[in-house]
């Protein structure tokens, strides 16, 4: 369970930050598997590309970079908002488990080494916004 929660933290911690990074607005994780980010205040930038709200958004998402994740308004938020879930969960957790044995170690090269289609989906999502 420490590994589990070390591996997960490092995770969404590390998704969270880079999000921050961007601009997005995303409440720190402080436990669980999924991010709420909000790209509001990329609102400009992102019209710019035709993208008007969180379903848009989703759709272009998944066509242009083949990342997945799911529009805000699938959980109560405002259909015209740019937000949506992401599931930091897509890698295989028996093989970051057992490279976690000592979760100090638990950094960006580990994350990109173990839990390497997460890391590679938010940098998609993050190229994706920035992308003039």
């Amino acid at each position: 369970l420490k590994n589990c929660r070390a591996v997960m933290g490092g995770l969404c911690h590390s998704a969270w930050k880079r999000l921050v990074n961007i601009g997005a607005d995303v409440i720190q994780p402080m436990g669980g598997f999924y991010l709420f980010p909000n790209f509001e205040p990329l609102r400009e930038q992102l019209v710019k590309k035709g993208i008007v709200d969180g379903k848009q958004f989703c759709e272009r998402l998944l066509e242009e970079t083949g990342v997945a994740c799911l529009p805000g308004y699938e959980f109560g938020r405002p259909e015209s908002e740019l937000s949506m879930r992401i599931a930091c969960v897509d890698f295989n957790g028996a093989e970051a488990l057992a490279a976690a044995s000592d979760t100090s170690k638990i950094d960006e090269a580990f994350l990109r080494n173990h839990c390497t289609r997460v890391m590679k989906a938010i940098d998609l999502l993050c190229e994706f916004v920035t992308r003039k």
